[in-house]
């Protein structure tokens, strides 16, 4: 599993930069993980434009043709493992992540019932 980003405390970052490198991108050390795609049509989340459309479920974008449809299973298949990668390392009852689609980014607080994924932002501006 190799995260775009993992990023460290102060503490933890010292622990790593002097272990072995197998342990350099280490989950047991990590505070939260940053995944990041060139295009922002491998983004697995659409924002609801109506408060019925905010149901559960209807936050995975979605999918025209084959190789899209894979491309965002995959995608959310990725983010999904390496939050619980994360918090089976460590004795967590949640964890933070970023994902970057192009321009856009999200916020994602990951716990053991699910995952709280924030509006899309433009994070240049």
């Amino acid at each position: 599993m190799k995260p775009d980003l993992l990023l460290y405390g102060k503490e933890n970052a010292k622990t790593c930069r002097v272990s072995e490198n197998a342990y350099r991108s280490h989950f047991g050390f990590a505070e939260l993980f940053v995944e990041i795609k060139k295009d922002k049509s491998q983004a697995p989340f659409k924002d609801s434009t109506s408060p019925e459309e905010a149901t559960a479920g209807n936050f995975i974008a979605k999918y025209e043709g084959k190789q899209r449809k894979e491309s965002v299973i995959a995608t959310i298949g990725q983010i999904v493992s390496y939050a619980t990668e994360l918090c089976t390392r460590q004795h967590r009852t949640h964890c933070f992540s970023i994902s970057i689609y192009g321009q856009i980014a999200r916020l994602i607080r990951w716990d053991r019932s699910g995952a709280i994924v924030s509006s899309a932002f433009d994070y240049h501006k």
